[in-house]
Order: C-alpha cells, then structure tokens, then sequence
C-alpha cells in the first residue's frame, strides 16, 4: 500500500506538469490528431512502427493489444517534449476486467490547442494468436467536440506479427469531417542473430489518409524501426527513420527502462529543420497478485469442461421405459376369482417390498460410500496443502480438485537455447525434491512448454528434453523412479498467457511438475 501511495504522489506531480507552453516541429500533425499521449515516446523511438505490437497506450495505438496490459488494472502515461517551451499530456488508462477498458487524456500542441480524448473499448480474441479490439471515443480539440471509433487487429505467427488500425471512423470537428487514417505494421525477430541480439525486433508501417468527402487516399508516413530488449526486457535501446512525402524526413533513437511498477522513456528526433528531446514516464498502479494470474489461468485451463452427476432414484418406486409404477391397487372380488392370479399379486408385492428394502440399502451404503470418498478428499486436500506450505514461496502454485500444479520459468531454471540446468537452479529443485521425499504415495508428472517462436518440431523436442532433465535431476536427489508417471514435452501447444509480447512469451517457457495421487 506505501509503494502505491508513493507511486500515486509522484503521479501527481508530473501531472501538476502538464501546463501547455506550445512548441511546433516536424512531427506537428501527429500532434494536432491526437497530442503527445497518442504520439508515443517508446514508440516514436523506433520509428513509431508500432500499430502490430502497441503493448503501451494501446487505446491510441491499437485497441487489439489490451490484453497484453492485462496483469495491470491501471496504468498512467505522462509525456513531455523538451524545447525553449515545452507540450505535455498524461493519459490514464483503466482496465474494467480483461476485455473492456476506459481511457481519458489531456494534451496540448500548441499554446493554444488543448485535446482532450475519453476513450471506452473492447478486445475479442479469435484463433489462438489473434485478437480484434474495437474502442469509441469523443474528443475535444479547442472549442470543436467529435466523436468515432477506432477499429484495430492483431495477428501472430510463429516468423512475423501484424496489425492494422482504423483510426477516426465517422469523427466531424465542427462542420468539418475528419480523414480515415489506416495504419498497417508488420514485425519479425531474425532467427540467426547471436544470442545477445535474439530479442531485437525490425518493424515496418505505412500509415494512410482517406478523405470520405473527396475520395483521395494517400500516403501519409512511411516508418522503419528496431527495439532490442537487453536483462530481462528491462532495458530497450531503439532506433527509427519516418519518411514524410514528398520530401520531408525524421532520424530517431531512443531508449527505456522498465521497473516493476514504473517505466522511463526517452526519444530523440532530428531532421534538416530541428532536433527534439522527448520523454515520458508510464506508472502501473494495482497489478494481479500471483494468485490472481495462477487463476486466470485456471479457469482457461478448464474451461468447457463439464462435470456429471450421478442421479439416485427416490426409494421405493421402479422406472420402466420411463414410467413411474408405484403400488398397484386391485378390487379384493378380483383376487378371490383366480386363486393363481391371487398368489402372482402377493408374490409381485413381496418382490417390490424386498426391491423397497434393497433399494434403502443400497441408497444407505452408496451415501456411506459418498461420505468416504469426501473424507478421503479431504485428507488428500488437506496434504496438498502442507505440500504447498513447505515449498518454497516463490514458486508459482495451483491447485486442482486432485493436482497440486508447480509452475517454475524455464529462463531461471536453464541456460539460454539449452536444455542444461543453470548451477543456481538445483538448490531449488534440492528443495522440492527434499518435500516430495515426505509424501511417498504421491506420484510426479513433468512437462515441459515453450513459447512458438521457432518451428514446432524443434520446440517439442526442446520442451521433452528439458522436462527430462528436471525428472533426472529430482531422481537423482532420491525420489524414485517408479513414482513419475509421465514426462512429457507440449511444445508450445499450451500457453498460458499471449505469445504477442517477450513478456507472453517468457511466462509460457516453464516446466510444470504435477503432483497427484
């Protein structure tokens, strides 16, 4: 709660800086559509080709993208453009649940020209790597009040990413119609790049005008740029060129670092007319606990999965063909005409009071047999829980009805593009292995997952050969053979969170270790 208040007082404080003091330069008409909040100081560092990854401000930048934030439920973005004056804007995004957002921004271009845009949108994913995001949005610029509708996709395959943003459906400012800007991005990562250059990303984007009134359709920009993420994502270092017809251009560089609740950015543009200094500050207010992540993803591991129910008959009547016969009542004189049918009667009706007796019996014994089967769940339920107390904390746990799932990230446990496990790593799996020791009737499943870069057969292969290794490992420190069950390798047929970002992709290499009885 400090960190947060902390956080929230600094917020505050580059907000009270956001006093418009004005300063126009090469990139002025990005600013006069959207101010400095939807220009974007990570993105404007790579060039501004950023529509198919837009994983920051991605109300502005391609609604699409929101589930990439989802493990935040408020993020706040403040920008700033150093100049003799200088233009800032902060634009606050938050997250209603997973799929629907709101956002509301205050910016500036000039001395002048206030923008303010409150935004409210929708992402549906498609498919396995796709998703659409669709936002409304009003907008005020000066005196003139407009409102449309922004449209944006996302695909993923396992050698490239694209987007696409339709920007400013159907938005008038005063009695003027605003064009239709369309924005096409593509993305990919080379594959024989050294290792420390492997998450270095090259993008491309073309961005669009479309007059309805006239019909004209034309070139706006023409954007180049690369990102490389250096320790864990937490440094970035960029660089872009956006080229302008007929004849006017833009040099940028840029870089950012990126904190637990907190990243910096900065990008620097320069052309034959000026140079520019810009910088922002993006806070993440409220993330999910692990708790909330591991339930998340609970709940899409076992979506559509149904549970059946075992209906009892009530005691004491008998269905045939779907009809209920209960005591069959027949006139006495009947039973005195035929001394035979009389016997049959008697016999029928003592067979229905034994059934009525078997029937009590058997519902009895079948609710004992109930109450067993819940006092042994509760035994089992009950150690799964020590299980989970003596491990350590900070291994990612789940549980199921009868599995007590670990989830450990393949980056901590094994050195890079390899399945051989880091020195540091086996004193975590010494303390597993030291827990496991004290449950002996519990058996052991391991599975190992990666992310879909790459081909599918080389990550299957990966993730069997690094699950391998972690059920050798933990055989080696005693626990026997006998009680792994399987050891499996899914490639990247289960992931647990989106493959669109580095961030994805980390949490989706790991090695599950399934404890159950």
């Amino acid at each position: 709660m400090k960190s947060n208040a902390v956080l929230f007082w600094i917020f505050l404080f580059f907000l009270s800086g956001c006093i418009p003091q004005g300063f126009a330069d090469t990139l002025s008409l990005d600013l006069q559509r959207e101010g400095i909040v939807g220009t974007g100081i990570r993105a404007l560092g790579m060039g501004g080709a950023f529509v198919h990854i837009a994983d920051e401000n991605p109300a502005y930048y391609n609604p699409a993208a929101l589930l990439e934030t989802k493990h935040y439920k408020l993020t706040n973005n403040s920008a700033f453009l150093f100049k003799p004056g200088y233009i800032a804007g902060n634009s606050s995004l938050l997250r209603i649940n997973e799929r629907i957002f709101f956002s509301l921004s205050i910016a500036n271009d000039s001395p002048v020209n206030y923008i303010y845009t409150l935004m409210g949108g929708y992402v549906l994913p498609f498919g396995e790597s796709s998703t659409l995001g669709l936002s409304g949005k009003t907008k005020i610029i000066s005196s003139d009040v407009g409102m449309g509708c922004d449209i944006g996709l996302i695909g993923k395959s396992p050698l490239f990413n694209a987007g696409i943003m339709v920007q400013d459906l159907m938005v008038w400012m005063g009695n003027k119609q605003e064009p239709v800007y369309i924005k096409l991005g593509i993305g990919f990562t080379p594959f024989e790049l050294p290792v420390v250059l492997r998450p270095l990303s090259i993008n491309l984007q073309g961005d669009f005008a479309w007059f309805l009134q006239t019909g004209n359709f034309d070139l706006r920009k023409l954007r180049i740029g690369i990102e490389n993420t250096l320790f864990r994502d937490v440094l970035s270092v960029r660089m872009g060129y956006i080229f302008s017809p007929p004849d006017m251009y833009s040099l940028t560089a840029g870089a950012g670092l990126r904190l637990k609740h907190l990243s910096l950015n900065y990008a620097y543009t320069g052309s034959v007319y000026d140079t520019s200094h810009w910088f922002s500050v993006n806070f993440y207010f409220w993330p999910k606990t692990p708790e909330e992540i591991a339930r998340d993803r609970q709940k899409r591991e076992i979506s559509g999965a149904e549970v059946k129910k075992v209906e009892i008959e009530e005691p004491g009547k008998i269905r045939k063909a779907g009809i209920e016969t209960g005591v069959v009542q027949i006139p006495e004189k009947e039973f005195k005409s035929s001394k035979d049918l009389y016997i049959e009667l008697l016999t029928t009706k003592l067979e229905l009071e034994k059934l009525k007796v078997y029937t009590l019996e058997m519902e009895k014994a079948l609710n004992e047999a109930r109450a067993e089967i819940e006092k042994l769940k509760y035994s089992q339920s009950k150690e799964l829980a020590e299980i989970r107390r003596k491990l350590p904390e900070e291994i990612l746990t789940s549980t199921t009805e009868k599995e007590l799932i670990l989830t450990l990230s393949s980056d901590a446990l094994f050195v890079s593009d390899s399945f051989a496990l880091k020195i540091e790593s086996r004193s975590l799996l010494d303390r597993i292995a030291a827990v496991l020791m004290e449950y002996p009737a519990y058996r052991i499943n391991v599975e190992g997952h990666t992310d879909n870069m790459g081909s599918e057969e080389k990550n299957l292969s990966l993730s069997l050969l690094m699950a391998g290794e972690v059920a050798g490992y933990l055989m080696k420190k005693g626990l026997s053979e006998k009680r792994f069950g399987t050891i499996t390798g899914q490639g990247s047929k289960k992931p647990v969170d989106s493959n669109l970002s580095e961030a994805g992709r980390a949490h989706n290499r790991r090695i599950e270790i399934i404890i159950y009885q």
